[in-house]
């Protein structure tokens, strides 16, 4: 799993402070987040309604993100994965 952009690098953090049992830390990752800078995903974008139900509304929240990591979010199977990762190449 890569960390791609800082926003990711937040959600990544918050995720691992709530998985420890640590909801003040991961709140303030979570408002680290918030500020980061976004891209909000075109609406042509693979799998979009999936990301955004899973919290990833922008480009950089799935920029470094493993074909795994993507196929493990409800709604999107391993096809749609891929486009995912070719529509950020790109």
């Amino acid at each position: 799993m890569g960390i791609g952009t800082l926003r990711r690098y937040h959600r990544l953090k918050a995720a691992a402070a709530r998985a420890r049992g640590e909801p003040g830390l991961a709140a303030a990752f979570e408002a680290k987040k918030r500020g980061s800078p976004c891209t909000p995903l075109p609406e042509d974008f693979p799998g979009r309604e999936a990301l955004v139900a899973a919290g990833r509304e922008c480009l950089e929240d799935v920029r470094g993100a493993t074909l795994k990591e993507l196929v493990d979010i409800k709604g999107i199977g391993k096809k749609t994965a891929e486009k995912i990762l070719a529509a950020l190449e790109g």
